[in-house]
């Protein structure tokens, strides 16, 4: 005997399937780029911003210099990797298919040898303070009753 089910009955199942075929199908489309940012001498550059070129995907390095990109889409060899860090010269490597690029940056030579911190026009009153507030001079301190209970 044929069973009849309701006109909606496969409706969410059908549904359902869709919504995980189209969720593997995004999976398979995006590509994992990883490697390492060091300096000229080999050290670690932790904190080193690693950017897919004209693009808002970006990550920074851990601290012994290793990143993972992971960017929704497939690359081509016309994409690019931007990588900076305060103090080295920014790098564009291309991306050849590979998924591991490591980056070499070179120290930029115009480097920083003093700053100069200001307060520049702020001025403090006492008014603005939320609390009470009491001036004292050192001729106030010197008057100052002794702790000693004995005397």
């Amino acid at each position: 005997m044929l069973k009849l089910y309701p006109k909606n009955y496969f409706r969410p199942l059908i549904t359902a399937l869709l919504v995980v075929a189209a969720n593997a199908h995004t999976k398979a489309q995006s590509t994992i780029i990883s490697g390492n940012v060091t300096s000229s001498n080999g050290l670690a550059l932790p904190a080193a911003s690693v950017q897919l070129k004209n693009e808002r995907y970006a990550v920074a390095s851990n601290q012994e210099g290793h990143y993972q990109l992971k960017i929704p889409k497939i690359l081509t060899e016309k994409d690019s990797l931007i990588f900076k860090f305060l103090g080295y010269h920014s790098l564009t490597l291309p991306y050849k298919n590979s998924n591991i690029i490591n980056a070499q940056l070179e120290e930029e030579s115009n480097t920083l040898n003093t700053v100069v911190i200001t307060a520049l026009g702020i001025r403090r009153s006492e008014k603005a303070l939320g609390y009470a507030t009491q001036t004292i001079n050192a001729q106030q301190l010197g008057d100052a009753p002794s702790n000693n209970w004995s005397s």
